[in-house]
């Protein structure tokens, strides 16, 4: 489908490319720009019954353009470490603390990890190109539903999974994060923050729950996100065979990008 017909079904579940750019400074070459015209989905696809609630995929998914670069002609990759950064750097101080709070944005589980912990983890992970802070993509289109599967929550890992759609995954730490900064703006904006204003609710994406990310923190626990209150985004570690309350799946569709 074209880009303008799939963001007039969609309305605010479609993430412009403009957003990416203007707010979360995604860099996009003319070639790949180009290939974002088309949209791997179909009109019929779109009007079709979510497979886990009686709403529609229209109403319940969104679609956004996920880049591999951030910052224009720097090739500074696009991950949830340049994300962090990016909102210290703007040193817009209720900005930060409405999406990553605390600066860095990481909650102590039941296990009482202290913020020194997170704090090191986040540093150590400068040098790595495989951990799930320095972690890219190819520039593609993705299609992630906008709150976890019901009948996923409360479940450990594998019997969460269970849930999940045969044509279906489940994201990456980068692409849960990324979606939801730029579904806020897409239908909150700043001017809220500027005005020192709370994010609305409907603009939160996870809100009040946390959704398993296919990134392992080690080999017993993966990261899940979420949480999206007035405190903003957290990240936390959970052991993949232990159930976790407020915790489920966010289904993504296995698009055919180009």
């Amino acid at each position: 489908m074209k880009i303008e017909e799939v963001a007039e079904i969609l309305g605010p579940n479609f993430i412009p490319i403009e957003i990416m750019v203007q707010n979360l400074s995604a860099d996009f070459s003319k070639e790949e720009l180009g290939l974002f015209q088309e949209v791997p989905l179909t009109k019929e696809a779109l009007f079709e019954k979510d497979e886990y609630s009686d709403a529609l995929v229209k109403d319940i998914f969104g679609l956004l353009p996920m880049p591999e670069r951030m910052y224009r002609d720097s090739n500074k990759p696009f991950n949830v470490a340049g994300l962090i950064n990016l909102f210290r750097e703007m040193k817009m101080s209720e900005l930060e603390k409405r999406i990553f709070p605390f600066g860095i944005g990481f909650l102590s589980n039941k296990e009482v990890v202290s913020w020194e912990f997170w704090d090191r983890w986040f540093a150590e992970s400068i040098n790595l190109r495989d951990h799930p802070l320095q972690r890219t993509q190819k520039a593609s289109w993705i299609c992630i539903r906008k709150s976890v599967i019901p009948e996923s929550v409360g479940k450990n890992l594998p019997e969460a999974l269970a849930c999940l759609k045969a044509d279906h995954d489940f994201p990456t730490l980068l692409q849960a994060i990324t979606f939801m900064i730029a579904y806020y703006f897409r239908v909150g904006g700043d001017k809220k923050f500027k005005a020192g204003e709370d994010m609305a609710w409907d603009s939160r994406i996870l809100f009040s729950k946390m959704a398993w990310t296919k990134d392992n923190f080690d080999k017993d626990s993966h990261l899940i996100v979420g949480l999206n209150t007035s405190k903003g985004i957290y990240i936390d570690k959970a052991h993949l065979l232990k159930p976790w309350a407020i915790t489920g799946i966010l289904p993504i569709q296995k698009l055919k990008n180009p």
